[in-house]
């Protein structure tokens, strides 16, 4: 029975060595989970700086408005040209019809 039996040195020895091993493993684990982590983090930090700030678009968006709001002006400038043609031409034609009617009146 004496061989089956140990001291309590060796089994302090093998826990103590047993939790190193489990310490060791837990720490390359933690270690790699944390690589994936930081990982992660430099997406997002890349990722953000391609975002667009909010000084930047309200720049834009203003300018955008003004440009908008001058082609809607430009727009009813022609619309308006585009009446005053029609009425020019309508006039012209009503003033050579009328010659016409005129002059076979007189005739």
């Amino acid at each position: 029975m004496e061989s089956e039996s140990i001291t309590l040195k060796d089994y302090l020895e093998t826990k103590i060595n047993n939790i190193e091993k489990a310490v060791s493993l837990a720490h390359a684990a933690m270690e790699k989970r944390l690589e994936g982590m930081n990982e992660f983090r430099d997406q997002l930090r890349d990722q953000t700086g391609t975002f667009l700030t909010r000084e930047a678009y309200e720049a834009k968006h203003e300018l955008l408005e003004k440009q908008v709001d001058e082609l809607r002006l430009n727009r009813a400038m022609l619309e308006g040209k585009a009446s005053q043609t029609s009425f020019y031409i309508t006039l012209a034609l009503s003033l050579i019809g009328l010659s016409f009617g005129l002059i076979n009146l007189l005739k």
